[in-house]
C-alpha cells in the first residue's frame, strides 16, 4: 500500500511537471514566433521596402514561416492589416505545403471543385470548423 501510495505520488508530481514544460515550450515558441517575424520586418526594411505602407504587394517570406504568418498570425500581421492573404510562388512548394496543411483546399481549374456544391462545403467547413480555405488557381495567368 505504501508502495503505491509513493508511487502515485511521483506519477502526479511528473505530470505537473510535463505540464510546467509544455507551458514553458508554448511561450518559447511564441517568442521564436515574434523574433522571427521581427527578422523579417527588418530584413525588409534593410532591401528598402516600406513595411508600415497599406499598398506592399507582398512580404517575401520562407515556406517554413507560411505556418507563422498565415495561420498563427504572428505578431497580429493579418488581423491588423485587415486584407485577405495572396500567395504568389512560382516554384509551388507554398501549394503542396497548403494542399497537405490542414485545411479545407480547393483547385480553382478543376470543374468538380468549382461546383456550387463543393465551394458551398468548403467554405461552411473551414468557417465551421476554423480551418483556412486555400483557392488554388495554379498556373493560371490572371494578369493578362
Amino acid at each position: 500500500e505504501e508502495v503505491t501510495r509513493v508511487t502515485i505520488l511521483v506519477i502526479h508530481d511528473v505530470e505537473a511537471r510535463i505540464v510546467d514544460l509544455n507551458r514553458t515550450a508554448i511561450t518559447t515558441s511564441e517568442e521564436l514566433a515574434d523574433a522571427k517575424g521581427a527578422l523579417r520586418k527588418k530584413e525588409a526594411e534593410q532591401r528598402g521596402e516600406d513595411v508600415t505602407d497599406a499598398d506592399i504587394p507582398g512580404i517575401p517570406a520562407e515556406l517554413t514561416d507560411l505556418d507563422d504568418i498565415l495561420f498563427k498570425d504572428v505578431g497580429d500581421v493579418l488581423k491588423k492589416d485587415g486584407r485577405w492573404p495572396l500567395i504568389i510562388d512560382p516554384s509551388k512548394q507554398a501549394s503542396v505545403f497548403l494542399r497537405y496543411l490542414d485545411s479545407n483546399y480547393v483547385n480553382a481549374c478543376s470543374s468538380q471543385n468549382m461546383e456550387r456544391s463543393r465551394l458551398r462545403r468548403s467554405l461552411v467547413g473551414a468557417i465551421r470548423y476554423g480551418k483556412p480555405l486555400v483557392i488554388d488557381v495554379m498556373d493560371v495567368d490572371m494578369w493578362d
